[in-house]
């Protein structure tokens, strides 16, 4: 069923989202812009364009927006002028990049210039980093995600120091619950009259059961001015750093990788910490001394009740002594 257009002027409008209603349950994805909500059958659910407190529906019917979104959460009107040239130039110079934006510090200069009674401003930000990838058997296209950290701190005096670094998920298993599951494995064989030698060999190509968790691992580098590091090695560092990687789209075989791989590099989650300290100490060994290392790995514990997090904050020199061997 259709509406003539000669009848009603809202007729392309109310056609699509009658069509809407039979696609999408409730015929929009937010309860609250509903056309139900304010007039049903009159009101226009659709907009061709929106420009300050103007709205044009589908039909080319023009309306001040006095609704939700006329105030408050749109102080300046759809479409700014202003705002619209910005975004238009940050997209035209590229909006993403394994390199910090220098706006970060342009920002924490400005705050400290703004506010004379500080001396010191901080200014971080966060963006989901999407990663393309093969699953790990099957060879299969898919997409990995990290956190993208950064950071920029100005004082007074004009010093500015920068952090970049990740924030990734992973997967774990437990060392001390595998060990048990290994000694309860050896009993058995030997009261079934297995050999020793057999036992060990058996025992080294088939890792034995143990709990397994979900494990975030965070790794952050700073430094005065803009850190020599790559944002995409600081991402495979930590997602090494653990027993084994997850993907998104994961098949059997994908699954039975992931399952061997973890429980034949099981770890703590202070192994963990440590694994991430050793790779930016072998990724980066000209670090400067004074660059600040931060690395942190929290588990969501599948058999207890709490947690288990370590983290290590450190200047690069000292650990570059503890990876060493040095004292």
């Amino acid at each position: 069923m259709t509406t003539d257009p000669a009848q009603h002027p809202r007729a392309e409008t109310l056609d699509r989202y009658a069509a809407a209603k039979r696609l999408i349950p409730g015929g929009t994805q937010l309860l609250s812009k509903r056309p139900e909500m304010f007039a049903p059958g009159s009101w226009p659910a659709y907009y061709e364009t929106a420009g300050g407190v103007t709205v044009t529906d589908l039909d080319g019917n023009r309306y001040t927006d006095m609704s939700y979104m006329g105030i408050g959460s749109c102080v300046l009107g759809y479409a700014d002028p202003d705002v619209n040239r910005a975004v238009h130039a940050a997209v035209d110079a590229g909006s993403m990049s394994t390199l910090n934006p220098p706006e970060e510090v342009y920002l924490a200069e400005r705050l400290i210039e703004k506010h004379d009674y500080t001396t010191k401003a901080e200014v971080r930000m966060e963006a989901e980093y999407m990663i393309r990838e093969e699953t790990p058997a099957t060879d299969r296209p898919t997409q990995a995600t990290a956190d993208i950290i950064a950071s920029a701190t100005a004082d007074e005096d004009g010093t500015t120091r920068e952090e970049i670094g990740c924030h990734v998920v992973g997967m774990t298993v437990c060392p001390c619950s595998q060990g048990m599951s290994e000694s309860r494995a050896r009993d058995v064989l030997e009261g079934l009259d297995v050999d020793r030698e057999t036992i060990d060999e058996f025992l080294a190509e088939v890792p034995q059961p143990g709990h397994s968790q979900r494990g975030h691992a965070t790794l952050t580098v700073e430094t005065t001015g803009q850190p020599r590091v790559d944002l995409n090695e600081l991402i495979e560092i930590a997602r090494n750093s653990m027993s084994a990687r997850i993907y998104n789209l994961a098949k059997r075989p994908d699954e039975d990788h992931m399952t061997f791989e973890s429980h034949s590099d099981a770890k703590f989650v202070e192994d963990c910490v440590r694994a991430m300290a050793e790779g930016v100490v072998e990724t980066y060994p000209d670090l400067p001394g004074d660059t600040v290392v931060r690395m942190e790995q929290s588990n969501d514990e599948s058999i207890h009740q709490h947690n288990a997090h370590a983290e290590r904050v450190a200047e690069f020199g000292q650990l570059k002594h503890e990876v060493d061997g040095e004292n």
